[in-house]
């Protein structure tokens, strides 16, 4: 932690808010690794804040996708998803096409959690199909999710675009 102290006291000596914001997001993943989630979520939260006044768009959607996380290792999954969606929407504005597939997983994984099956393998084949058009090593765990819920993995999905909310 010692090295993030020193990195934002830089961002902060050069009024650096992006900066500020990407520090601010490492340490929320450094208690999230750590399993100090409500830490996580408050460093998270004031990333998203920092990314978002900076214009960051990127960085907002990191922040927004690691309150998310959090969340959902808090077992508030409903909140994860609300902040999934916020991540997604900027991917989807910034054309990352990984990150969105990647928070499609995520987004799926809390709908899981809630036992939403239906609405986890939509999510999860909408994911496939764009990891799977990347040649991503990671569609093989997507389909491994598929199947673990009981779902085909080569049905492709009724409706592509999880809603924003």
């Amino acid at each position: 932690m010692d090295h993030y102290t020193k990195a934002m006291a830089l961002y902060d000596s050069i009024d650096n808010l992006a900066g500020q914001g990407s520090v601010r997001n490492e340490v929320g993943w450094t208690y999230i690794l750590l399993g100090e989630y409500e830490q996580a979520l408050a460093c998270c939260q004031q990333a998203v804040t920092m990314q978002r006044a900076a214009g960051n768009r990127n960085g907002e959607a990191s922040a927004a996708d690691s309150v998310g996380y959090a969340y959902h290792h808090l077992g508030r999954y409903r909140d994860a998803i609300t902040h999934y969606q916020v991540a997604l929407n900027i991917y989807r504005q910034i054309t990352d096409r990984y990150l969105e597939a990647d928070t499609l997983v995520h987004i799926g994984d809390s709908q899981a959690a809630l036992g939403e099956r239906g609405a986890a393998a939509e999510v999860w084949r909408e994911a496939l199909g764009i990891l799977t058009e990347l040649d991503h090593p990671e569609a093989g765990e997507v389909r491994g999710k598929l199947r673990v819920i009981g779902a085909d993995p080569n049905v492709r999905p009724l409706f592509n675009g999880v809603s924003g909310g």
